[in-house]
């Protein structure tokens, strides 16, 4: 919270589940970021690639300034910089396994004011989000409805859950670095009050618990 002057500024061993047409969540990824000025290449040069990690600080960055949460976006939407870096240090190119639970606000909170419900915002997340979502390989291989926390705090309810799988950490990351996607994720930010994303990895199936 910075202040001026005494004013506040502001997841194959899962059953896959088929006929799912959006990515469901993903990271939620970052406000959309300014385009970066280039220089003009000169004669002969090859473009220069911008590696995993500058990407994603650039699109975390918007979104991880200090600064004190307006009452309506109290919640854990977005990923926090340390999270996301521990992230990045596990093993990018085995599969992985997205469990997502989401909480809806009943009305979604758009920064230019726009109205609808959290569910129309989460849908609207939902269809642009898609198409990036299959382009990177993922898939929705599970998804249920939730109806009561056995065990946990008694006052804790989820609208959503399901998991998503991404063939490598590498195409998650190409997913919630892409433009578009970015542009997608603003109906996800309106949408959601509280959620939880559990990256998990393989296992083998039994009959047995452990």
């Amino acid at each position: 919270m910075n202040a001026v002057r005494g004013r506040e500024q502001p997841r194959r061993s899962f059953r896959r589940v088929t006929g799912h047409e959006g990515p469901g969540d993903g990271l939620a990824a970052a406000r959309e970021l300014p385009k970066p000025q280039r220089r003009p290449a000169r004669k002969g040069s090859q473009p220069q690639r911008i590696s995993d990690d500058k990407a994603d600080m650039s699109l975390l960055s918007a979104h991880l300034e200090p600064k004190e949460p307006e009452p309506a976006m109290l919640g854990h939407i977005d990923p926090e910089r340390e999270q996301f870096d521990a992230f990045k240090a596990l093993n990018r190119d085995e599969p992985v396994m997205m469990l997502n639970l989401i909480r809806l606000r009943p009305q979604a909170a758009y920064p230019d004011g726009r109205e609808a419900s959290g569910a129309e915002a989460y849908a609207s997340y939902g269809r642009e989000s898609g198409p990036i979502f299959r382009r990177v390989g993922g898939e929705i291989i599970w998804r249920g409805e939730p109806r009561l926390v056995l065990i946990g705090p008694a006052d804790e309810h989820w609208d959503i859950a399901f998991i998503a799988r991404y063939p490598s950490a590498h195409a998650f990351m190409a997913m919630v670095t892409d433009p578009e996607y970015r542009l997608a994720v603003v109906h996800r930010q309106a949408a959601v009050q509280d959620s939880r994303l559990i990256r998990m990895g393989e296992a083998s199936e039994g009959d047995a618990f452990a």
